[in-house]
């Protein structure tokens, strides 16, 4: 876990990195949400036991299931947001949705909600970037991830 978390910090909080993505979000309107470099995954490789919800909440924010395979995964779910981009996943959303937590690690609620973030960019059609300030590209994610395993 403190390998993972500082990774995360340090991909979106060194402070010359954040001040350039705090500044892309003010002058590019198009930036949806800044994701930490080495935090990428592809969403359809690492659906694990979420698909099945994943695929239903992204049908509700009127986005077509196939575009899933073009979209980022957040790993660690720790980004930079357009609070606009967010949005339409919080109106789909209410507290009783969210299972008890018993120590799940997959196949829950919050699992799939947080595979949501890049849905909700989308689905609005702002985009995703690096925080090296690059637009995502589904062939440049990572297939491999160190935190986690595929499925």
């Amino acid at each position: 876990g403190d390998s993972w978390r500082h990774e995360l910090f340090s991909g979106l909080l060194d402070a010359a990195r954040a001040e350039s993505i705090i500044k892309a979000l003010h002058t590019n309107t198009g930036i949806g949400i800044v994701l930490p470099e080495e935090h990428i995954l592809k969403m359809t490789v690492f659906f694990g036991a979420n698909c099945d919800t994943v695929c239903s909440l992204t049908s509700r924010l009127g986005l077509p299931v196939y575009k899933l395979n073009q979209l980022p995964l957040v790993a660690g779910s720790m980004f930079w947001a357009r609070i606009e981009a967010l949005i339409p996943t919080h109106m789909l959303f209410s507290e009783e949705y969210f299972e008890k937590e018993y120590g799940q690690v997959d196949g829950t609620f919050a699992h799939a909600f947080e595979r949501m973030s890049s849905i909700s960019c989308a689905s609005l059609g702002l985009e995703v970037a690096t925080s090296d300030l690059e637009r995502y590209r589904a062939d440049a994610a990572s297939k491999v991830y160190a935190f986690s395993h595929r499925g």
